[in-house]
């Protein structure tokens, strides 16, 4: 998975599992914070990654998104279940895992076989 990409990703699942009110997060990987406009609600999820220039949305059923890159023009599933999420990436094409706990995330990318580190906070 690209890794802009895998930050709007980590950022959606990240805010979806904490609940946590906020316009960015920290990614390790890039050693930068990165900011977002976001709506999401029950149905439905729409966030605009700053750092890309694009948006990334779709609906939202039984705890899947159907998620629509319009920065690369592709779809990526996103299934949440309580602190942990997964899904597809069909620009790479990867699956991806991941866990949050607190404020910090982890992201495991199936396609770069290696795990990366998010967080709601700056260190």
């Amino acid at each position: 998975m690209q890794p802009k990409l895998r930050t709007t990703v980590a950022f959606i699942a990240g805010r979806i599992i904490t609940g946590l009110d906020t316009l960015s997060i920290y990614d390790h990987f890039q050693s930068k914070s990165v900011s977002f406009e976001a709506t999401l609600s029950p149905k439905y999820v729409k966030v605009f990654n700053d750092d890309r220039g694009c948006y990334t949305a779709g609906p939202v059923e039984n705890n899947v998104f159907d998620l629509y890159d319009f920065g690369h023009g592709h779809s990526i599933e996103l299934e949440i279940n309580g602190n942990k999420f997964k899904g597809y990436d069909e620009l790479a094409p990867c699956h991806f895992n991941g866990e949050v706990n607190g404020d910090e995330l982890s992201f495991y990318d199936d396609g770069e076989e290696k795990t990366f580190q998010f967080s709601f906070k700056e260190p």
